[in-house]
């Protein structure tokens, strides 16, 4: 019987016999002394500690929990033992890696977005600048499709969080080596503007996609703030003027939004539009200062509100719709009537304003008549003068500026075949002669 010991590795517990967590402990001491200064040496450890407790997790199982000495023999022969480092100090020639299938992740270290590209360029080993150019391509020549693409990869892709991830999207055995310069490759990233590369096409890539970014960001910037100051202001004035006079379509917004939840679909609308404006304002403003801004915690909020929002307004909205549109349909303003003209002893008919159409009624018909929708008759000045009687259109919009969506539709004057009088018509009146 061997005593065991309880430890925590990488935030992860695990029983270790006695010799084996005497011969790890000994290990770290020696992966210690062989960094010395040329890195950050906490920063490595905490690597290694991440990539042996990987393998720790592969190793224990429902019929196995205790870690055995032979387990950390084995995992140290694949990190390096101290005849590796020896030879690494003593001779100019490095221990040669073992290389393995590239998984695909995505980066975290290179991410704009979500991390997309850079894991697609270290998957196929390609220059990461060609990479996103190419999902750019896609998204202009392909009706958005390259942004769809992104988004699902974006969903489906496991983001490489550990050293021993971030190892397999490179292809790399996680020894001492590797993550002694994975460590020193995040740490020294530094992705300027003037930061030269010795490919002359990538530097010209690099710099272009630079400035591509910069002035695409600066644009999202502009556009989401007015998309944001656009959806504010037509949501307080929806909820201010719900009562007053304004109309849509000739219809009091009273008359239509009655029956309905209306400050509950004026809310969780706003929120559908809104945070989508705010994630992107956000996260170009972070692109052009190059400081992160959209956190997970915040994001997964902001998501959950919207999804929340977005679900519920609609549900009302597919509940609701159909009364609107009923209302819209049967309201009493826009049915057709027809109204009799009193046309006794008139010789002379003076007709004038934009869509009129005067035409001969059925042969059946006795009287003229002038037909419409109400709310368009409202607008018809009828004046009987002697023998003469002038019928002439107003422009709805000096009478009603506050109602939205308003055109107004065509009148028709029908005047029987047996007329005794004739007809006068401005430029914008039409006569259209039938026979019946």
């Amino acid at each position: 019987m061997k005593k065991t010991i309880n430890i925590s590795l990488a935030k992860q517990k695990f029983i270790l016999e006695e010799d084996a967590y005497t011969r790890l402990t000994n290990y770290f001491e020696e992966i210690k002394k062989h960094l010395g200064q040329d890195v950050d040496g906490n920063e490595v450890i905490e690597d290694i500690e991440a990539s042996i407790a990987e393998k720790f997790k592969k190793v224990i199982n429902k019929n196995k929990e205790i870690i055995t000495l032979s387990d950390v023999e084995e995992i140290i022969k694949v990190m390096g033992t101290e005849e590796d480092f020896n030879r690494e100090m003593g001779t100019e020639d490095k221990k040669e890696n073992k290389s393995k299938r590239r998984k695909l992740y995505r980066d975290p270290d290179t991410a704009i977005f979500g991390g997309v590209s850079g894991g697609i360029a270290k998957f196929f080993n390609l220059n990461i600048i060609v990479v996103r150019l190419l999902f750019i391509v896609l998204t202009f020549f392909s009706k958005g499709f390259g942004i769809l693409l992104y988004i699902i990869l974006w969903i489906t892709v496991p983001k490489a969080k550990t050293a021993y991830q971030k190892l397999e999207m490179y292809g790399e055995e996680p020894t001492i080596d590797t993550l002694k310069d994975l460590s020193s490759k995040i740490k020294s990233k530094t992705p300027s503007f003037i930061n030269k590369s010795s490919d002359k096409l990538e530097y010209i890539l690099r710099i272009f996609w630079n400035i591509f970014k910069k002035i695409v960001s600066f644009l999202f910037v502009i556009a989401s703030l007015l998309g944001i100051i656009f959806v504010g202001f037509v949501a307080v004035s929806s909820l201010l003027y719900k009562n007053s006079g304004y109309m849509i379509n000739f219809i009091p917004i009273n008359d239509l939004i009655q029956g309905i939840p209306y400050n509950i679909m004026l809310a969780t609308g706003f929120i559908a539009l809104i945070i989508p404006l705010l994630m992107i304002l956000l996260q170009a403003i972070a692109i052009l200062r190059k400081k992160k801004i959209l956190t997970f915690g915040l994001v997964a909020i902001l998501v959950s509100i919207w999804m929340l929002g977005s679900i519920i307004f609609t549900s009302m909205a597919i509940r609701y719709l159909p009364e609107v549109v009923n209302k819209v349909d049967n309201h009493k303003d826009v049915q057709r009537v027809s109204q009799i003209l009193d046309t006794e002893n008139i010789k002379l008919l003076k007709v004038s304003g934009s869509r009129i159409i005067i035409r001969n009624a059925e042969a059946s018909a006795t009287n003229t008549v002038i037909e419409g929708r109400r709310i368009d008759l409202n607008y018809i000045n009828i004046s009987k003068d002697g023998e003469s009687l002038t019928i002439s259109r107003e422009n709805y919009q000096n009478n009603d500026p506050k109602c939205l969506f308003c055109e107004p539709e065509t009148i028709v004057i029908k005047i029987p075949l047996n007329r005794e009088f004739e007809i006068a018509t401005s430029s914008q009146a039409r006569f259209i002669h039938e026979n019946y």
